[in-house]
């Protein structure tokens, strides 16, 4: 499970630098690219809980990264159904990804602090945390500059997820890698 995090946390970073260097496409073709990362992103918060993370059992933590799953999954979900109006779902993105960097950043921030009250590793998850709070009511309160800019934005949240994601792998017990 934690190799399979970490590739996943890479390739959703990876996916993230792609949106930051072409903006102007990735608004085009936002729907897609999104949602099959934050699809394969979800489904592995999600069956980490049940098959990893034993740590965060102990912590308590657990039931806040599951939450965080699946609300991924779930908004995953919804951009992939929604093929034929790809740019309708392009604008209500500004709305529905502000929304989801502000609750998984808060989400990850509760389960920083259940990590840390367990006396585990949990200054970078709190961190990815705040980073995306920020950035989700930035983008609440700026939505044409978000137009212009979802590539870089989206690209800055997924690089930021993928390195949370990381950051949650290297943190498990056992192997290294």
């Amino acid at each position: 499970m934690k190799t399979i995090t970490i590739v996943i946390g890479c390739l959703l970073a990876a996916g993230g630098i792609y949106c930051m260097v072409t903006p102007g496409a990735t608004f085009l073709r936002v729907g897609w690219l999104v949602g099959v990362l934050l699809l394969a992103s979800g489904i592995n918060s999600i069956a980490a809980c049940f098959f990893g993370r034993s740590e965060n059992k102990k912590g308590g933590a657990i039931i806040w990264d599951l939450l965080g799953g699946v609300f991924t999954t779930l908004l995953a979900a919804v951009i992939l159904a929604n093929g034929y109006a790809r740019f309708a779902t392009d604008i209500a993105l500004i709305y529905i990804f502000a929304g989801w960097m502000t609750l998984v950043g808060t989400l990850r921030i509760l389960a920083a602090l259940k990590l840390k009250s367990a006396a585990l590793p949990w200054g970078w998850i709190a961190a990815f945390g705040v980073l995306s709070v920020l950035l989700g009511v930035y983008s609440f309160f700026h939505p044409v500059f978000m137009a212009f800019t979802i590539g870089v934005l989206i690209g800055l949240q997924m690089l930021t997820q993928g390195l949370n994601m990381v950051a949650f792998a290297l943190s498990m017990p056992g192997k290294k890698a």
